[in-house]
């Protein structure tokens, strides 16, 4: 027993309750500290930012600064002295709903360049593709048929990207417990869990336990 708590930690950023402006390497490196000292933690995930209503227009490039920092991070980790945390690792959450959002803004007939800005009238101003199974209701904008990606434009159905978001999980923890992947070898093998999993194309096969 080497006295650790947990073997790897997924910390997500509490994006609907601090702004994205609050977002920086200093997060990203006190969540590795405290998954090594806390827990003695030998990986941690970070899933990257998915799309929601506290997200403005306007703020949509500093979304994707934020996720290209996580992605950086992860790729660029080196162990520090003393740390348990060998490798950090991405799950990308947030090119999943992009992927869902897109295709049910093609489904709706959404213009291409409205996509990430056409809302309904509502006091939570959601996107319409990201929430709506149908165009806004002509005789109430505030309103729309519920869809499957997110109700409320902030929590996801779980029953639409739960599945995927797992699998995406269990096969990042594939690559570095079960094939015991590290450096090159294990960047390259989550990057294929993200193309596998997090994403709408059809999954073939399972993962390797």
């Amino acid at each position: 027993d080497d006295g650790s708590i947990l073997d790897v930690l997924v910390s997500q950023w509490p994006s609907g309750h601090i702004g994205l402006d609050g977002f920086d390497d200093d997060f990203l490196d006190q969540s590795v500290l405290a998954a090594g000292g806390l827990f003695g933690a030998t990986a941690v995930v970070f899933p990257t930012v998915a799309w929601m209503n506290n997200v403005n227009s306007s703020q949509a490039g500093l979304l994707d600064e934020v996720n290209d920092r996580i992605r950086r991070y992860a790729a660029d980790y080196v162990r520090g002295d003393g740390s348990t945390v060998e490798s950090v690792l991405v799950l990308d959450v947030a090119g999943l709903v992009a992927g869902y959002v897109e295709a049910n803004a093609r489904a709706l007939g959404i213009p291409e360049d409205e996509v990430w800005t056409a809302r309904i009238d509502s006091m939570w101003n959601s996107l319409v593709a990201h929430v709506c199974a149908s165009l806004p209701f002509d005789d109430d904008p505030r309103g729309c048929s519920p869809g499957m990606v997110s109700l409320d434009g902030m929590h996801l159905c779980p029953e639409t990207v739960h599945p995927r978001i797992n699998a995406g999980l269990v096969c990042l923890l594939s690559c570095k417990y079960t094939r015991g992947l590290r450096g090159p070898a294990l960047r390259d093998c989550a990057g294929g869990c993200n193309d596998r999993f997090m994403g709408l194309e059809p999954v073939v096969g399972v993962v390797d336990l």
